[in-house]
């Protein structure tokens, strides 16, 4: 009779197991969702799809490599390079960039040095702005296959 729990009990792990692992998966792909949605690409193509007719975005330019620029169909996200990655996923979700500028932007100042030499240290991010038109011959949105597709 032992034998026959034990082989229940297993089972029933797995299940449970099985129900978290897809569980994990459901969330990993909403978080992936979310993220592409927040970033330049994916507010791009939300902007494209509302009809407007400019979208801008800033982002300070240490952070380009983290910004999603495609998503497969798996959920998986690809992160850009460079700003030209970035820049060429908007255009694709059918923007044309008209102009764009740059600023530093101090985060900290701190006062170095003596009385007599009144030296500041300044540390920022230099964070860049994009205007693009809407331009609908470039309509043409990334699609990557996801693994295994």
């Amino acid at each position: 009779m032992g034998f026959w729990r034990n082989e229940e009990r297993g089972a029933r792990a797995v299940e449970e197991w099985n129900r978290r692992l897809l569980a994990d998966e459901a969330t990993g792909r909403r978080r992936a969702d979310q993220v592409f949605d927040e970033s330049p690409t994916g507010r791009a193509r939300a902007a494209y799809d509302d009809g407007l007719e400019i979208f801008q975005f800033s982002i300070p330019l240490d952070e380009v490599t983290t910004m999603p620029v495609a998503r497969a169909a798996s959920g998986e996200l690809h992160l850009a390079a460079d700003i030209s990655d970035v820049l060429d996923a908007v255009v694709r979700e059918g923007w044309d960039l008209h102009s764009f500028s740059t600023v530093f932007a101090p985060r900290r100042v701190t006062p170095a040095g003596d009385a007599e030499n009144r030296a500041t240290d300044v540390s920022g991010d230099l964070v860049a702005t994009y205007v693009f038109l809407r331009e609908e011959s470039s309509h043409a949105p990334l699609e990557v296959p996801g693994r295994g597709e």
